[in-house]
């Protein structure tokens, strides 16, 4: 199934934007020379390549998306966005050991009730371990309600990642846990076509920063470490005030 070209960009090296389920209106604007091709597919297609309605591999996605623009150019960064069942489609490129450089996931990350089975799981595990090393760049978005037929993306979210959602942000600022490149959106809504409209633009304009530059430019938006990580921060800096003491009463200056 071929995609529809949203935005054919521009430039002779171009990011090229996947998109799953989402047209991507709205991040044309974060990256105007970027392709952005888009997916629809029908519900219960996002899971095997090759279907018919799936691209054969993310490699197949990448050079259909670039056939569509009926351009020629150099290809940046793979950017993999999904939004709500769209986030399966890049969950079977993971499961096929097929990465992108920036992978976007916008309330979508949904698994099976009571114990989602291993593969719903161990793909986004797998990416969140290479993002928090930097070796790609990977975020999740999470609204606030329940599924009763799935596990919610909030459930899904705190199992896949290990930690606690206790913040939430609204649509327009969303809070926001980072670890490495790895980056977990919460927002406090059941706007779920906002999270594509308003959230998923947002993600994309920060991991284009962290893969320039390796972090998130300050935007006012309330972003913080897991608490682990804050605590052993103070721990780390406790010691250093400790040692530096002990230094200083060595050279007897205090």
């Amino acid at each position: 199934m071929a995609p529809i070209i949203k935005q054919s960009g521009s430039g002779a090296r171009r990011n090229v934007i996947l998109s799953f389920l989402y047209d991507g209106t709205s991040l044309q604007a974060v990256d105007p020379s970027a392709v952005i091709a888009f997916w629809k597919l029908p519900s219960g297609k996002y899971d095997e390549l090759g279907n018919g309605f799936m691209p054969a591999s993310l490699a197949a996605a990448v050079q259909e998306a670039i056939t569509a623009t009926g351009e020629s150019f150099d290809t940046d960064n793979v950017i993999a966005a999904g939004f709500s069942e769209g986030c399966q489609g890049i969950r079977t490129f993971l499961r096929a050991g097929q990465v992108p450089d920036i992978v976007l996931a916008a309330d979508g990350i949904h698994g099976s009730r009571p114990v989602p089975p291993a593969s719903q799981i161990d793909p986004w595990r797998d990416l969140i371990a290479k993002a928090k090393a930097c070796e790609n760049v990977f975020s999740i978005s999470h609204g606030n309600y329940l599924d009763t037929k799935n596990l919610s993306t909030t459930e899904m979210a705190e199992l896949v990642t290990g930690w606690k959602v206790t913040d939430r942000g609204s649509l327009d600022a969303p809070s926001r846990l980072t670890e490495g490149c790895f980056s977990l959106y919460s927002v406090n809504s059941v706007d779920h076509a906002g999270e594509a409209t308003k959230v998923l633009p947002i993600m994309l304009s920060d991991a284009l920063a962290m893969k320039s530059h390796g972090s998130v430019a300050d935007s006012g938006r309330l972003s913080h470490m897991p608490t682990w990580a804050v605590a052993l921060g103070m721990l780390i800096a406790a010691g250093s005030v400790f040692v530096g003491i002990q230094k200083l009463r060595e050279m007897g200056r205090i």
